[in-house]
């Protein structure tokens, strides 16, 4: 497997409340850590576009976890869809006790 085919799995934030270690049957955990809060929300956005640029995010291989503090989840998803689509994310199922993939953005019918 070369370098460029492994798949990474971007997690927003390192925080012990949310275990992420099992999402690393999809691929090699990065944390991202932007150092501004969700408050503030123009300098959080581009800390995160800047942070996935500079690790080279591919949006056909990649995958965003969704998993942490809910405003700062909510933003991080909708920052990164506004760069990428469709995205493929990791969603925790808590009955199967694992992430299941999920592809967001994709059209699902055209509008006319």
């Amino acid at each position: 497997m070369t370098e460029t085919s492994i798949r990474r799995v971007f997690v927003l934030e390192d925080n012990e409340r949310f275990d992420t270690r099992s999402a690393e049957e999809y691929g090699a955990r990065v944390f991202l850590n932007p150092s501004s809060s969700p408050f503030t929300p123009e300098i959080f956005m581009s800390e995160v576009i800047k942070a996935l640029e500079t690790y080279h995010y591919d949006p056909d291989k990649d995958f965003i976890l969704m998993a942490g503090p809910v405003q700062a989840l909510a933003l991080y998803i909708g920052t990164v869809m506004s760069e990428w689509l469709p995205i493929n994310v990791l969603l925790y199922h808590a009955p199967s006790e694992k992430y299941q993939v999920k592809i967001i953005g994709q059209r699902i019918s055209s509008r006319e």
